[in-house]
């Protein structure tokens, strides 16, 4: 996962690089948040997290170990449902909260932005 979150980092600044002069910061507030029907980069590195965790005892073990409860953990684990559909589900949020996945290396857009901001006009 760190080369996958390396390589998001080195694509979404060189991104930000090119928009930093944009106005806009809702732009970048709405893509660091999670709405439910967005492709937002928390969702799709809870979800690669998911994929990468196979089997269902290792996905027991992981969220246990992210202070999921056992009893919630083990209706996720040995859910059915893609990793899409569970990578929004609360179990999964809790163990890898936006706070978690920055600590992992997760860019936040939105900060980013604002490092930006000496280059913007004001007047």
């Amino acid at each position: 996962m760190s080369s996958r979150l390396r390589e998001f980092r080195s694509h979404a600044s060189g991104w930000l690089g090119c928009s930093a002069l944009d106005q806009v910061r809702t732009t970048f507030v709405t893509l660091d948040k999670c709405p439910v029907h967005q492709a937002t980069p928390g969702r799709r590195v809870r979800a690669c997290y998911w994929k990468q965790w196979r089997k269902a005892k290792t996905r027991l073990k992981k969220l246990t170990s992210l202070s999921v409860s056992a009893r919630v953990a083990r209706g996720f684990a040995l859910s059915g449902k893609g990793a899409w559909r569970l990578s929004m589900t609360s179990g999964v949020q809790r163990a890898l909260s936006i706070e978690y996945l920055t600590a992992e290396g997760l860019l936040n857009l939105e900060e980013r932005w604002k490092s930006f901001a000496s280059l913007r006009r004001t007047a």
